[in-house]
């Protein structure tokens, strides 16, 4: 995946009824190739026009939106965003199910929220705390020490001091085909098809 100007989905890791019947075909092939690529297309739209910025990879533009030129300011904050958080999300699913996490990622999840199952209820809390569209997310700081962060449309977390280790979409075109507007049995879906073992190969500690 290019990680400079201009930007492009990575393939998709799976075939897009990898997921069904939890996430339908439908649902998968629009997520990525309407609403993903959207951001894609914006995000180098942009950059066209601005080629002292185009070799920033992704994660800067992230990080430093807000030090744009106000003109465009917002529009990096969205697009680049809206690509990294879509990336991670189709990267932290697979045609597995029910996969569990491992090694030091399931010994910090034990020690920060007493199980992983307590861990479950915590994440699906915050992510229906979130009123309208955004992402909740799994991160962790420099002390390796782990936090459930929930945010609005396409903010990311503050990517200069967490790693972002799992996110879910929020957003109702991750799935109203499949689950309209029940946002409750989505999520409970989704962490059927989390791939733990990606998740945790991510968590270097």
């Amino acid at each position: 995946m290019p990680d400079r100007y201009p930007f492009s989905l990575p393939p998709l890791p799976y075939a897009y009824d990898a997921l069904e019947p939890i996430i339908s075909k439908e649902n998968i092939y629009r997520h990525y190739n309407q609403y993903a690529q959207g951001y894609v297309d914006r995000l180098n739209q942009t950059l066209s026009e601005y080629p002292q910025f185009q070799d920033w990879s992704l994660k800067a533009l992230v990080v430093y939106a807000d030090s744009f030129p106000i003109g465009i300011r917002t529009q990096i904050h969205n697009y680049a965003g809206g690509l990294y958080n879509h990336i991670l999300y189709f990267g932290s699913v697979s045609e597995k199910r029910n996969t569990y996490p491992s090694g030091a990622l399931l010994r910090e999840l034990n020690r920060t929220y007493g199980s992983f199952e307590k861990f479950q209820t915590a994440f699906k809390s915050c992510a229906l705390s979130v009123a309208g569209s955004g992402n909740a997310w799994l991160t962790y700081n420099a002390a390796c020490r782990l936090q459930i962060i929930c945010t609005s449309n396409q903010d990311t977390p503050p990517l200069s001091i967490l790693n972002p280790l799992l996110v879910v979409d929020l957003w109702e075109h991750a799935y109203y085909h499949t689950f309209y507007f029940d946002r409750e049995t989505y999520l409970d879906n989704w962490m059927k098809v989390v791939d733990w073992d990606i998740v945790s190969a991510r968590y270097s500690c």
